[in-house]
């Protein structure tokens, strides 16, 4: 996890930012993981190793959900995307290897592929108030606005898969694109206005609004409802899947010892992750990402509380300085 520096960023960076949640703006997502599933019985084997209701999918929408270990840790983050011949696994970069090893194991006799297509594909990130106006007129046809729907269109003649995303607040656009054709694609938005982002621009932004990313505030050491995603993430009223038993106890007892939460740094430069909460004399919880927030005009930070102490208001330390927890600023 890159960490931004301390202070307030230039305001090259800060123009960025201001397009990415104000006007129109993009940042190059290539990298991120994407594993692709075929086969008869795609959906029922996925619906058996995460945590949301695969069944419930038809082309055309999509879920947030955890991959578990058979102990209810989390081994992945993910967005699925449901298409007429197959399904889509988006999520962070270096994921894919790990989650097809991790699912390959459980296929003995299922009709079922898995086929790691991160190089085959790349990715702009596309977010602003305008957003999905400026996309729906270069791709001149209606876009999807449902969280986690997405649909097949062209841009200038150039094919991609537009998806609505979580990442950022709304409207929120993950656009994927065959490789061959990405520079082809950047240069066309390019020309009709929309912003080049750099990535601590888009890392601000994505702090401020709570959205967690694996390897740096999600981890194979945690538990799903840890991560703070159950209500968009978890369906507990689905069958049996990999690692349900603890996820199941877990609701019954009606809390976990820790929770991802936004914190509001106050006047403290910017934290390298690990950095220690506390609460009176007594370690509480740790820093995974921070940035400098333009709507605290300070450090902003996610990171894991201890139960009881990780409500909106909380005050905490950090070293000598105060901190609070505060609601993410969406979506």
């Amino acid at each position: 996890m890159n960490q931004q520096a301390p202070g307030p960023p230039t305001a090259a960076v800060m123009e960025d930012y201001r397009a990415l949640s104000q006007g129109t703006g993009f940042v190059d997502l290539s990298g991120r993981s994407r594993i692709e599933l075929t086969g008869s019985d795609r959906s029922t084997f996925l619906h058996s190793f995460c945590t949301n209701d695969i069944h419930a999918l038809t082309p055309g929408t999509g879920c947030e959900a955890f991959i578990l270990d058979p102990k209810g840790k989390t081994l992945g983050h993910v967005a699925v995307f449901c298409h007429p011949d197959r399904l889509i696994l988006d999520t962070t970069r270096g994921q894919a290897t790990p989650l097809i090893e991790h699912l390959d194991r459980y296929i003995i006799m299922e009709d079922v592929k898995l086929e790691d297509c991160s190089d085959a594909r790349s990715g702009l990130h596309v977010c602003g108030h305008q957003a999905h106006s400026i996309l729906t007129e270069l791709a001149e046809q209606d876009l999807p606005e449902a969280l986690w729907s997405h649909c097949e269109a062209r841009i200038s003649g150039i094919p991609i898969t537009c998806q609505s995303v979580a990442f950022t607040p709304q409207p929120s656009c993950l656009l994927t694109i065959p490789t061959e054709h990405f520079a082809a694609l950047l240069a066309s938005i390019t020309e009709s206005g929309l912003t080049s982002c750099q990535q601590a621009a888009w890392e601000m932004y994505r702090i401020e609004s709570g959205w967690p990313q694996f390897g740096a505030d999600i981890s194979e050491d945690n538990l799903p409802q840890e991560v703070a995603r159950d209500e968009t993430a978890i369906n507990f009223n689905k069958g049996c899947y990999l690692g349900q038993e603890t996820v199941a106890r877990l609701d019954a007892m009606g809390h976990v010892n820790r929770r991802l939460v936004c914190i509001d740094c106050k006047g403290t430069p910017v934290l390298p992750m690990e950095t220690e909460l506390t609460h009176g004399d007594k370690i509480v919880g740790k820093i995974t990402s921070s940035c400098y927030s333009p709507k605290l005009a300070g450090t902003i930070a996610l990171g894991y509380v201890q139960r009881g102490l990780a409500s909106p208001g909380q005050p905490l330390t950090i070293g000598a300085e105060i901190a609070e927890i505060i609601q993410p600023f969406g979506p």
